[in-house]
């Protein structure tokens, strides 16, 4: 017969993080009896940052993986160039005065929580089975990918015997969760190489004491929809902008709008009715991955985004469609390629606004654009590149813009209003954003910017107010 305690599982972890955080912090966590944290955990994207889940990548072990498409596996090589950048990261994240919980401690928290409970052993059959023949000696470095020995088997044959796959794409931490106001929404990642992630990113918020106090709000993988972290950015604790259309299914921005009782900005980076997962990234999907690669907040009602490309005015008239009009007179690229290009650039950044809890569109912004949108709401924007010139934008786009957005010049994080941290290279962007008042923080990123993320996208905060 079950015994009624009065405590479940969740409700006796709470209790422990709360006793570590009276320890840590020295004061009363708020709420009801001294175990919870009131939300809102979040407040906005440029909100001071409290604390943050980050994810160092690993040695560099060429770990292959059993989800490639290539008889010669070739996996991402992390050199020790790499690890100092993201330690270099992490510094400064930590000056700033942020709490900064990594995935590998989260995970071997999690493991001795489930194993104390006699569950740990039924999780690793179900989600790890090859792993599950000795359970006592698997770790998070185990379950990362991390462990040579695990990593690199054999059958009596000698034939190579594959067990776990490398999971290095966890460093982008954010693509795998958002807190908002209320709690936190799990996301589901469209490539097959990194569906992983979600399983140990489930596992750790269901085990970890440190993060019992955030409830889970949605769960995009049981909703069998697609969504990645670096498509939603908070923008208050009533409003949330969505990136949809290429790495985050365009269908899920109604369903936000009515469970989280949020108006949510579906932003639209290509236009499709739904998504599925896809395998290999090409062309200007994979430049605009997410909207955080194109457009992120700096501070209160300041953003920073590509010139041109998010404005109804411009749409035809950029740069980069004049461009593809002399590529069309040239004849080196095929048409159907660049009708693509030209009607992704048309319809790149329209916006639709859902309403909170009823999720009805708002159509007063038919028609409107990502930049047009945010100025109507009184925004100041500024610009990668710098403020665009009013003679030769073409020269200034091959130049000075798409060089710096190759850089991630729009990807950065804010650790408080007005206070960013970026990648070095994007030198116009950052001469712009400190003669308007914001102070930037850069750091070498010379080995992460060409794998398509940013300091946005290596940070998953967990507080921010």
């Amino acid at each position: 017969m079950k015994q009624t305690t009065g405590l479940d599982r969740r409700d006796a972890i709470r209790l422990l993080s709360a006793g570590a955080a009276l320890l840590r912090w020295g004061t009363a966590v708020p709420g009801v009896s001294a175990v919870t944290v009131q939300s809102p955990f979040v407040t906005s994207d440029v909100a001071r940052l409290r604390r943050v889940i980050m994810c160092p990548p690993g040695p560099d072990m060429f770990a292959p993986s059993s989800t490639g498409d290539d008889v010669l596996p070739m996996p991402v090589s992390v050199g020790q160039a790499m690890l100092d950048e993201h330690e270099e990261l992490m510094r400064a994240i930590h000056l700033s005065g942020a709490d900064i919980l990594t995935i590998p401690d989260l995970l071997s928290s999690a493991i001795a929580a489930a194993r104390s409970r006699g569950t740990w052993e039924t999780w690793l059959r179900g989600t790890h089975p090859k792993l599950a023949a000795d359970p006592k000696i698997v770790t998070a470095q185990t379950l990362l990918g991390r462990d040579p020995a695990t990593q690199y088997r054999t059958w009596p044959d000698g034939s190579y015997r594959h067990v776990v796959d490398s999971i290095n794409s966890f460093m982008f931490s954010r693509d795998t969760a958002v807190t908002l106001p209320g709690g936190v929404v799990l996301l589901n990642v469209g490539s097959a190489q990194r569906v992983r992630e979600q399983v140990l990113l489930r596992f750790i918020f269901d085990w970890a004491p440190q993060l019992a106090r955030y409830p889970v709000l949605f769960d995009a993988r049981q909703e069998g929809l697609l969504a990645e972290g670096g498509d939603f950015q908070l923008v208050d604790e009533h409003t949330l902008f969505l990136g949809v259309g290429n790495r985050t299914d365009p269908r899920i921005a109604p369903i936000l709008a009515r469970r989280l009782q949020m108006d949510v900005l579906a932003v639209q980076t290509r236009k499709v009715e739904s998504l599925r997962p896809m395998g290999k990234r090409l062309g200007l999907r994979s430049a605009f991955l997410h909207l955080d690669s194109y457009f992120t907040h700096v501070a209160d009602k300041q953003a920073l985004t590509l010139p041109w490309f998010l404005e109804a005015a411009q749409a035809g008239k950029d740069p980069y469609t004049q461009f593809l009009k002399g590529m069309a007179a040239d004849g080196s690229v095929s048409d159907d390629d660049l009708k693509a290009a030209r009607e992704f650039m048309k319809d790149f950044g329209l916006v639709r606004l859902f309403r909170a809890g009823s999720a009805d569109e708002d159509t007063s912004v038919s028609e409107m654009k990502l930049v047009d949108f945010v100025r109507s709401r009184g925004y100041t924007v500024h610009f990668v590149g710098g403020e665009p010139p009013t003679t030769d934008p073409i020269q200034h786009l091959f130049t000075t813009v798409l060089p710096e957005h190759e850089q991630q010049g729009a990807n950065v994080v804010a650790t408080s209003p007005g206070h960013v941290i970026a990648y070095e290279g994007a030198t116009q962007t950052h001469i712009a954003l400190r003669r308007a008042g914001i102070r930037v923080t850069t750091f070498s990123g010379r080995e992460l910017w060409p794998r398509d993320g940013g300091p946005h996208c290596l940070t998953m905060p967990l507080e921010r107010g």
